[in-house]
């Protein structure tokens, strides 16, 4: 929770040794910020926010000086502060990392450039929570805030004006008067900037971010990861300790846990018994709380079916978490009072998309309505991935849970395969999806998936949070872009941005299309592989590190193109690169050995089914001997999920009535040991009803024989997933890679 304190304020007088003049009036250029001669070099991270002249985020009221000050001896008089003050800790960094010198003491001297004065009475702080003054006159530079928060963004501010140039540390002189619009800012954290808390700690004062929440991520192993009721290890408490040493006296708001569901082999909790909620209190809450964080309890996508047991007892889901959170937080709360706990519950969006759940999404949302005002409830909008948000879509939500949402946005729209976000993307959507006032009617606004190789979006986020009226999508990005990189960067990055977009068309599947366009494909393969090369000269570690640009993008791309060249030799591809509606499904059926495109079968892929959820699926457990390869896909889930069943139509034109003919379909079972029941039905009349008859370790092949007058000239084939379970995005599912219909008269 955010606290408010009494604020200190530090006040910086800089002299310039050995000079007539105390202020330089110079312009800054562009060689100032790779300037690393007396600073912690080209591969320290800990450089970035690398000097672009700007303040991010925006602030409300700034002025620039063209008046830029030495750093070389500065004097620090702390009075009330500790030297150990852990805001101050990030000044004195920046001072050192950037070449500078201070020392700590009563009085300053002749031999001084730097004199940082505490708690200057000439100036006032604006009275928003959060808010701080930076006041410049010749070569003072004096800080003030309203709270305590206040006086770690007045340095975080301050921080972003120090670089280097010509190998002397100095700091340019700017007039600010700031404050949030909106006091959290935030984002669910991925696994690798999870894995550093010393990283994200960094990361989120540099850019004036008070809110995290790492969710399951803070796990030593794929093992400990997925499965929450193994022991936890003591590289896990070690993090969650140091997360709190770095996170808690900064007074952020944290939060951790998992998604304490069952998944695959894991079982579902049973809340009913004592010995998963003793789990979850022991290996989780109790550490967290201990470290200053807050709970984190997710049960979105895969709560159902509940466990028996609670079935038996408790009826719903509702209630059996209703009794869950409160048991949790009753029990936390006596130990420490401030804690908080965030839940995701299975109905996280809403009103528009369907309910796919066999509880009532209203009853289950109103439940949330009744839990403790310090649990915190997720939305995602009005559906899972959203993009316009109404007033009304707020209000329906809040009327239901009695609080204001914390919203994690799924995606921010950008137009790249994966709905990727590439570095150097402008987040336009956020000028056009919500409404003036949005951001005060909830929470906090928190992107899902904040990690390295979306930092720049995360801190342009940042940015329209902060100050909405000012955001300018362009200009923030490519600020973020700067800071995190250094200047240079950008433009070479823009043209990464450039060449990895020509692949958006042809993600992910190896086509027939990205194989007759291969030479272009090379080619930019190529140039992304001379502009990493360019990247190295400047501070490519750094680079790499605050935007995993290489490994999360360059390095897919490159295996497609691999994966181009090496099916264009195969013998299928070759036999099939010139026929009209060659695809990647044609490529499988031929070498599945059901398909000849020389006869006069018909083949219909998965994507012209309608209905279902088309995507490519692939799933691998080796344990469990399960490898299905990737493969365009339409997936069906139960009854009540808005893809339980799909349709395909076709024409036979060809093959007379007459004939006798056969169904032949690729397709998958889920990885569950239960088989998903289906029915297949054409024109009506059914083909195949029950468990279905699919591996669920490989794509399988099985064939039904059609009965005599089941054809017509114009016909439409429907899968449906008969069972009663419905899980959105989850099983009981059927996966359908294709089917041919085939006449045995030939």
């Amino acid at each position: 929770m955010l606290k408010t304190t009494v604020i200190i304020l530090f006040v910086c007088v800089i002299l310039v040794a050995g000079q007539t003049s105390d202020v330089q009036h110079t312009s800054p250029n562009q060689t100032f910020v790779s300037d690393n001669s007396i600073t912690g070099g080209v591969n320290d991270v800990y450089m970035m926010p690398y000097y672009t002249g700007k303040i991010l985020p925006t602030p409300q009221k700034v002025e620039y000086k063209n008046e830029y000050i030495s750093l070389a001896n500065t004097a620090i008089i702390l009075n009330s502060v500790k030297q150990n003050d852990p805001r101050l800790k990030y000044l004195l960094e920046r001072l050192t990392r950037y070449g500078g010198n201070y020392e700590f003491v009563e009085k300053a001297g002749a031999k001084h450039t730097c004199v940082i004065k505490i708690n200057d009475d000439t100036l006032n702080a604006p009275q928003n929570p959060q808010g701080y003054v930076i006041k410049s006159s010749g070569k003072t530079l004096s800080l003030k805030a309203s709270d305590s928060q206040g006086l770690l963004w007045a340095i975080s501010s301050l921080n972003q004006m120090i670089f280097v140039n010509n190998g002397e540390s100095i700091v340019q002189a700017i007039d600010v008067i700031d404050w949030p619009k909106s006091l959290h800012r935030g984002f669910l954290a991925g696994y690798d900037i999870s894995k550093d808390p010393k990283v994200i700690a960094h990361f989120m004062v540099a850019y004036k971010l008070n809110l995290v929440d790492f969710r399951d991520e803070i796990a030593d192993n794929k093992n400990n990861h997925e499965n929450w009721r193994l022991p936890r290890t003591d590289i896990y408490y070690n993090r969650i300790k140091e997360i709190g040493e770095r996170l808690t006296p900064l007074d952020f708001e944290w939060y951790a846990g998992a998604r304490f569901m069952g998944y695959d082999t894991v079982p579902q909790i049973n809340i009913s018994n004592d010995t998963d909620f003793n789990t979850i209190y022991a290996n989780f809450a109790v550490p967290i709380a201990k470290a200053g964080g807050n709970l984190s309890v997710q049960f979105d996508d895969i709560r159902y079916p509940i466990h028996p047991d609670d079935k038996k007892r408790f009826g719903t889901a509702a209630k059996a978490d209703y009794y869950l959170l409160t048991k949790l937080y009753e029990k936390l709360e006596k130990d420490y009072p401030n804690i908080r706990i965030a839940f995701c519950p299975p109905y996280y969006w809403g009103p528009t998309a369907a309910n796919p759940y066999p509880d009532s999404r209203v009853d289950y949302l109103n439940m949330t309505g009744t839990l403790p005002e310090a649990i915190d409830i997720y939305w995602t909008g009005p559906r899972v991935q959203s993009n316009i948000v109404s007033r009304d879509d707020v209000k329906w939500e809040v009327n239901k849970i009695k609080r204001k949402p914390l919203v994690f946005q799924n995606g921010i729209g950008t137009p790249h395969a994966f709905n990727y976000h590439y570095v150097t993307d402008p987040i336009y959507n956020l000028n056009k999806w919500y409404y003036k006032g949005y951001l005060q009617d909830i929470k906090a606004y928190m992107l899902n998936g904040g990690d390295f190789d979306t930092s720049d979006a995360v801190v342009s986020i940042a940015d329209w949070i902060w100050n909405p009226e000012k955001f300018d999508p362009e200009a923030s990005i490519k600020d973020a872009v700067m800071k995190l990189t250094g200047p240079e960067a950008y433009p070479i990055l823009k043209r990464v941005n450039a060449e990895l977009s020509k692949f958006d068309s042809y993600l992910p599947n190896v086509t027939i299309k990205a194989i007759i366009n291969s030479a272009s494909l090379y080619e930019a393969s190529e140039n992304l592989e001379n502009l990493t090369a360019e990247l190295n000269k400047l501070n490519g570690k750094t680079i790499e590190f605050w935007t995993d640009i290489y490994s999360s993008r360059i390095s897919y791309v490159q295996h497609f193109v691999k994966n181009i060249h090496d099916l264009g030799e195969d013998s299928i591809i070759k036999n099939i690169i010139g026929r009209e509606n060659a695809s990647a499904t044609m490529y499988f059926a031929v070498k599945d050995g059901v398909f000849d495109p020389n006869t006069g079968d018909i083949l219909i892929e998965a994507d012209k089914f309608n209905g279902g959820a088309v995507l490519t699926y692939a799933y691998e457990n080796a344990e469990a001997g399960m490898l299905l390869e990737d493969r365009p896909t339409a997936i069906v889930t139960g009854i009540g999920t808005p893809t339980s069943e799909m349709s395909t139509a076709f024409e036979l034109t060809k093959q007379p009535l007459s004939d006798s003919f056969q169904l032949i379909v690729s397709g998958a079972d889920d990885f569950q040991d239960e088989k998903c029941p289906i029915r297949i039905t054409l024109n009506n009349k059914v083909v195949f009803e029950g468990p279905n008859i699919f591996s669920n370790k490989k794509w399988d092949i099985e064939r039904f024989d059609l009965s005599t007058n089941m054809l017509k000239s114009n016909n439409v084939l429907t899968i449906t997933n008969i069972s009663p379970t419905g899980n959105f995005d989850a099983p009981p599912a059927f996966m359908l890679n294709y089917i041919i219909l085939r006449s045995l008269n030939k």
